[in-house]
């Protein structure tokens, strides 16, 4: 083989790992997780709504099957191409789900519907956040190896008023219904939270919980309502 013949060669395999770096380097900065509802589209294909508005339909619908529809899920993925059919519809992708996992739906509740409070600790893992039209937390509670179900409420307390600005008081409550605490769980927990114009609303809510045998509080600004 003549020296000619192997530059071309060794040339050639340096575009094709270049061109293979590119595409690898591509699919990793795609990578993202995100917060979504499981939809049904007007052709009966289910898909994966994010807080931010994007559609996300997986190369294997077997996934979301499991779930039913309506179902608030975190999930992992990969951007596999833009399918958005025209510049006014929603940003459409289709994705590879590499994790997918349930979000616990809660509803604000009133003191006198509940009864005692629950004073089992539960930890922020981190801060309180808006998403969407959602307020979401992320805690970790201790649980033991049985099979009992733990019991988290979000407590409506009250409402106070200063300086002319509206704090509602809520308390995010865990009840271990007796297991024996050993080993860390995690959880993700939303509630429905929508300003409408018109509408007396909080402007900041106020979340307290037992993190340990200390009661904490996070504070969260609700968004303006244009």
């Amino acid at each position: 083989m003549s020296r000619k013949l192997i530059h071309i060669l060794l040339i050639l395999l340096l575009l094709q790992f270049a061109s293979c770096s590119k595409e690898d380097f591509s699919y990793e900065a795609e990578y993202a997780s995100s917060l979504c509802c499981i939809t049904r589209d007007l052709n009966d294909v289910l898909f994966l709504m994010t807080d931010e508005g994007l559609k996300l339909y997986p190369t294997s619908n077997e996934p979301l099957s499991e779930f039913q529809e309506g179902s608030r899920v975190l999930v992992n993925y990969s951007i596999v191409e833009e399918q958005t059919p025209h510049v006014y519809a929603s940003q459409t992708y289709r994705v590879k789900l590499f994790y997918i996992q349930s979000v616990l739906m809660l509803d604000v509740q009133q003191s006198d519907t509940l009864g005692a409070a629950a004073t089992d600790p539960i930890w922020m893992e981190q801060k309180p956040w808006i998403s969407g039209r959602y307020l979401n937390v992320h805690c970790r509670f201790k649980r033991g190896y049985s099979e009992v179900k733990h019991r988290i409420v979000l407590r409506s307390d009250s409402m106070v008023i200063v300086s002319g600005l509206k704090y509602l008081y809520l308390t995010l409550e865990h009840d271990a219904r007796g297991d024996v605490q050993q080993y860390d769980a995690s959880v993700y927990a939303s509630v429905f939270w929508l300003r409408n114009p018109g509408i007396p609303s909080p402007d900041t809510l106020v979340l307290s919980l037992y993190e340990g045998a200390d009661r904490k509080d996070y504070r969260v600004g609700l968004p303006s309502v244009e």
